[in-house]
């Protein structure tokens, strides 16, 4: 976890090894949230080597969602094609 959270019902997770970037981890995580309903965690790509070259990007998970905001054109061609069930697409009021 990255910082406190100040009581807000908030975290962000920070993932330097996109190996961890996985429908299963994804799903995981929202599995943990389905009795905090206000509660959201961004799973933030945060590759080190890359912060100037990629730009911010990551999944946001809700217990009643999952917002997909990764700019697969950057990532490695293994994650290129990754495919989140049940995920839309993020806007810019995300």
């Amino acid at each position: 976890m990255v910082a406190d959270n100040y009581s807000w019902p908030s975290n962000k997770v920070l993932l330097f090894n996109l190996e961890l970037l996985t429908v299963a981890n994804i799903q995981a995580v929202q599995a943990m949230l389905v009795d905090q309903p206000p509660w959201t965690v961004a799973l933030v790509v945060d590759v080190v080597g890359k912060e100037t070259e990629w730009p911010s990007m990551g999944v946001t998970v809700r217990q009643h969602e999952i917002i997909d905001g990764l700019l697969r054109k950057y990532l490695p061609e293994k994650f290129r094609f990754l495919k989140i069930p049940g995920s839309r697409p993020g806007t810019g009021y995300d």
